[in-house]
């Protein structure tokens, strides 16, 4: 295989795990290994144009892996249909392709509706999915696979087999041991189980919804097979229908317009939205924001990075994480400096090294401390230079993480926890953080507070989004109910943030933690980092402004401030947000909010809603200037945030001009 094609495969599969995919992510990579050493893949296939007519391709992968074969017709079906209006394309002889929803979203996001169905695989000797009635396999799970642009990704995918399960979700349970629910499969006597095993020991998948699955898989393998021949793994039919064409101006509208709808509906027990279908696959980032953590990593920290490593920089990595846990320590010895000179330099500039995003975050983190510690180490005169064992990682970590190589909000808080009851919610007796300076249970306080939180601020934040969507469509019902949340949500977060002096003592907070959390005034020197030139780099300290939780839910209730150095301090500290973060606050829009709130003269309530909503952000702004005050401002002159501001001036600015907004 190419390393080109063996990059794509790779990009792709661990994609698919950072996606929450796992029946198709790096589970399959050992799989790949054993289809190689078969024979079932020829690692030397190369795809080969067959058919090339105007508005039909047909593509022969050479027995290779199905995925460069994939990304090839599925570019050139979707470029057909731009030029003809409407493209088909077929794949043969090719490994497995992977996830095809993958493709559709490929196909769709060029403005086309995308339908791609495989078949064939009773072929391969060992069909595993039985026909309704029966208890012998005679085809494979046939996925079907329908997408088209629009929604709150951009595209909606809907991609699922026509068999109750995918194969690799049983591979990925069969690892587990993790039981399957009923239904799904028979074993080797025809008889139902829950034990993944049972299925790899002769058994048989079921058809999805009975004679609706058999039905549709039936016709994938008639068509796949009986029309396309016999297939290596799968065979694969796409189509592609250009809406620009098919649609008047307008279509887009429309579909937006709905999706907004659907997304307004209230969820049902259990649920903490309604979803539109590929939603969840398509929020690929550990930093998208759920209903549940809201703006915390997702779905749980990685705390030791070392498994979703490749091999290279296991050893370095291993020493640097043990050098990060004893951090304190080091502190307290004042050690930091000579240890962290000591350190092997990884190199993790390669696209394969790093094979979770989430293992990304921990390692930015523990240089982030360390680099920190280094610079700030007490006992010794500050330093403006960090040293190339430091420097040079951090900036190729910074570089995949696509934040500045300095500490934040997202290294102190938003990755730094791990729960004592896995099961256990999240909450302050059932958080512990990662990371620390020192070992004070002050600090540990001060950083396990605000994850609890940004977790409790979660509902206000997701209603803040439906209220958007509710107002645009002016349903006034919604409306209320989403405002009702985003208020009870501010309760408690200003319950919650009167809370810190029970853990944290605000002299030991402005004594021994706050001076880690500074940027150096006049800059870093990162040795050995070419792209800097040995210039000095100056970025802003670990500030609470870095959270987007309270931004999100004003710029939700339209709450804005006239233009000024603070707007443009609000706006410089959003590039040290995850860049879902910073998404999420720039697309919501709340003056639609407003305008239909004011519009609305025959529902008072509603406006008496909205007010308590921005009272309680009043409240919130109030609490926060007293703390800042106690911890910071009456223990010096001239008091400047870790951010390099003036707070006290702006916070009172900031309370002022929202008490204004009020309707």
């Amino acid at each position: 295989m190419s390393h080109d094609d063996a990059a794509m495969v790779s990009e792709h599969v661990v994609g698919n795990s950072l996606m929450g995919v796992d029946s198709h992510g790096v589970v399959r990579f050992s799989q790949y290994m054993s289809l190689i050493e078969s024979g079932a893949i020829d690692p030397l296939g190369t795809p080969l144009v067959v058919v090339d007519d105007a508005a039909m391709t047909r593509i022969d992968a050479g027995g290779g892996h199905g995925v460069p074969a994939m990304v090839q017709l599925a570019e050139c079906t979707a470029q057909k249909a731009i030029t003809a209006g409407m493209a088909t394309g077929a794949l043969v002889n090719c490994g497995h392709t992977g996830r095809i929803g993958a493709y559709a979203e490929m196909i769709a996001r060029q403005g086309c509706f995308a339908v791609i169905i495989g078949g064939g695989g009773h072929t391969r000797g060992n069909p595993k999915v039985a026909p309704y009635g029966g208890r012998e396999g005679i085809m494979g799970t046939n996925p079907y696979t329908l997408a088209l642009p629009g929604g709150p990704t951009g595209v909606v995918v809907v991609d699922f087999a026509t068999s109750t399960s995918a194969q690799g979700k049983l591979l990925a349970a069969s690892k587990t041991g993790e039981p399957l629910p009923p239904g799904i499969i028979l074993d080797r006597d025809g008889r139902p189980s829950v034990d993944a095993r049972d299925y790899y020991a002769g058994g048989v998948l079921l058809p999805a919804a009975g004679p609706k699955g058999y039905g549709l898989g039936l016709i994938g393998e008639l068509l796949a097979h009986g029309v396309l021949g016999q297939a290596r793994a799968l065979n694969w039919l796409v189509l592609a229908v250009d809406l620009d064409l098919l649609g008047d101006d307008d279509y887009g509208r429309r579909i937006d317009d709905y999706l907004e709808w659907v997304k307004g509906r209230a969820p049902a027990e259990g649920f903490d939205e309604v979803m539109i279908p590929g939603e969840p696959e398509l929020m690929t980032s550990c930093w998208q924001v759920t209903g549940k953590q809201g703006f915390l990593i997702a779905p749980e920290p990685v705390t030791d990075p070392l498994p979703f490593l490749s091999n290279t920089v296991h050893s370095a990595v291993g020493e640097i994480m043990d050098v990060a846990s004893c951090l304190p320590q080091l502190v307290a010895e004042g050690r930091c400096r000579e240890v962290c000179l000591a350190l092997p330099i990884p190199n993790f500039s390669g696209s394969d090294v790093i094979l979770d995003e989430r293992a990304a975050e921990r390692l930015h983190q523990a240089y982030a401390f360390l680099s920190n510690g280094y610079l700030w180490q007490p006992g010794e005169e500050p330093t403006r230079q960090l040293p190339r064992t430091l420097a040079i990682p951090f900036v190729h970590l910074s570089a995949r993480v696509k934040r500045p190589p300095t500490l934040s909000y997202t290294n102190t808080q938003l990755a730094n926890w791990r729960r004592l009851d896995p099961a256990g919610e999240i909450a302050v007796e059932n958080i512990k953080a990662v990371q620390m300076f020192q070992s004070l249970p002050d600090e540990e306080w001060f950083w396990v507070l605000h994850i609890v939180i940004e977790a409790r601020g979660a509902p206000a934040v997701v209603a803040g989004t439906r209220l958007v969507q509710a107002a645009k469509l002016n349903d006034l019902d919604q409306i209320e109910r989403q405002l009702e949340i985003i208020r009870s949500g501010l309760e408690t977060i200003i319950e919650l943030a009167g809370r810190m002096e029970e853990g944290c003592r605000p002299e030991v907070y402005y004594e021994t933690l706050r001076p880690f959390l500074f940027a150096h005034p006049d800059g870093v020197v990162f040795d050995g980092v070419q792209a800097f030139g040995g210039k000095p780099q100056t970025f802003l300290g670990q500030t609470g402004a870095q959270s987007a939780l309270i931004p999100a839910i004003c710029a939700s209730l339209g709450l804005r401030h006239a233009r000024s150095e603070l707007t443009t301090y609000l706006e410089t500290v959003r590039a040290y947000m995850p860049a879902p973060h910073r998404q999420f606050v720039a697309d919501l829009d709340g003056q639609v909010v407003r305008d239909c709130v004011s519009s609305t003269v025959s529902q008072n309530s509603v406006r008496t809603l909205y007010n308590s909503c921005v009272e309680k952000v009043v409240e919130f702004r109030r609490l926060h200037l007293g703390l800042a005050a106690n911890y910071i401002a009456s223990r010096m002159d001239n008091p400047r945030g870790t951010g390099g501001t003036d707070f006290m001036r702006w916070l009172k600015h900031m309370t002022r001009e929202t008490t204004e907004q009020m309707l």
